[in-house]
């Protein structure tokens, strides 16, 4: 009797201590898997519950990797990362089915915010609403965004082609008989925030008798799309004596196409938007003339305050102007 009464009370223990195991590990979180590396993103912890006080995780989705967009994406990091925070960065390079599934990506990391310079506005639509249902703030950089984001962060786009068409003004003031013919590059008709470049540059040289408008193309925001385009033209439009850009990587290439085919730069007009590096030895030369510079800094310190405020829980503007285009040409360079 004794011999069974201990078998039963050894029984009712392991019975218990099971029960207890049991209860303990259905009462935790299973552990959820890491998202994937994406290769174009910088490595650091995809956790952000580890987060030291005022520091951040922030995704950035980049719509291309020309030279202008590299330098903006790398002085962001460098002040991002100053200041403690991680950034995961994705580029799209030209294409918005990889930019739909880079925004998911980032959305798989749980970052705090994400940053976008959207290819589409209208296409990139369903990635933003994920991020919102994801309740991931979303600050759209220079171009607009077909549905609700936190912020905008961008100056006016048609600027760029208001002090291209001041400067063209002020080149045709200089010498009664000049006049202009014009080519203008686009970087992509579809990328419907920047087409205001070409729009109110148009809509200034249209009102100005001494201008006339010849052609305009895609490029695709390719220095080598923009070098054929250019080759194609010299020999079409022997006339065509000025070349208005879309971006500084566009009027490269043109200016490349110009100078093989033996052009006097000296009776071209040239003209680009960014202001990046590349574009200063172009002016310095002599064979760009005129660019609506940007600001890279100024844009970045803007993009990052908003950031910072939206982490934090603060309330911002939908719409932040950074002011931070303005005319450069070959006298500021100098």
């Amino acid at each position: 009797m004794k011999r069974l009464l201990s078998i039963a009370l050894i029984l009712m223990i392991a019975a218990v201590s099971f029960a207890g195991c049991t209860s303990s590990q259905d009462s935790s979180e299973p552990a959820s898997p890491a998202p994937a590396q994406s290769d174009a993103s910088t490595d650091a912890n995809t956790d952000n519950t580890d987060n030291a006080a005022g520091t951040y995780i922030i995704g950035v989705s980049m719509n291309s990797a020309d030279q202008f967009r590299t330098s903006w994406l790398n002085e962001f990091k460098a002040l991002a990362e100053a200041k403690g925070h991680t950034v995961y960065s994705t580029n799209a390079d030209g294409n918005p089915s990889t930019q739909i599934s880079d925004i998911e990506s980032l959305v798989a990391r749980k970052p705090d915010v994400i940053v976008v310079t959207a290819l589409d506005s209208e296409g990139i639509v369903p990635a933003i609403e994920a991020c919102n249902a994801a309740n991931i703030p979303v600050i759209a950089i220079d171009m607009p965004i077909a549905t609700e984001v936190a912020a905008t962060v961008s100056d006016t786009q048609g600027l760029n082609g208001t002090i291209q068409a001041d400067y063209l003004q002020s080149w045709l003031d200089e010498d009664p008989s000049r006049v202009a013919n014009i080519g203008y590059i686009v970087g992509m008709y579809s990328m419907e925030a920047a087409m205001p470049r070409m729009n109110d540059f148009k809509a200034v040289t249209d009102t100005d008798p001494r201008c006339t408008w010849l052609v305009d193309k895609e490029a695709n925001w390719s220095g080598a799309e923009a070098m054929s385009i250019a080759e194609d033209w010299i020999q079409a439009y022997p006339e065509m004596n000025v070349f208005a850009c879309m971006s500084d990587e566009i009027a490269i290439g043109a200016i490349q196409a110009l100078t093989a085919a033996g052009k006097n730069m000296d009776e071209v007009i040239v003209m680009g938007v960014d202001g990046s590096d590349a574009a200063m030895e172009y002016l310095k030369s002599g064979e760009l003339d005129c660019t609506a510079a940007r600001d890279v800094e100024k844009e970045v310190a803007s993009a990052l305050d908003t950031a910072e405020k939206l982490c934090a829980g603060e309330s911002v503007s939908k719409d932040v102007y950074p002011e931070a285009i303005f005319p450069m040409t070959a006298a500021d360079v100098q």
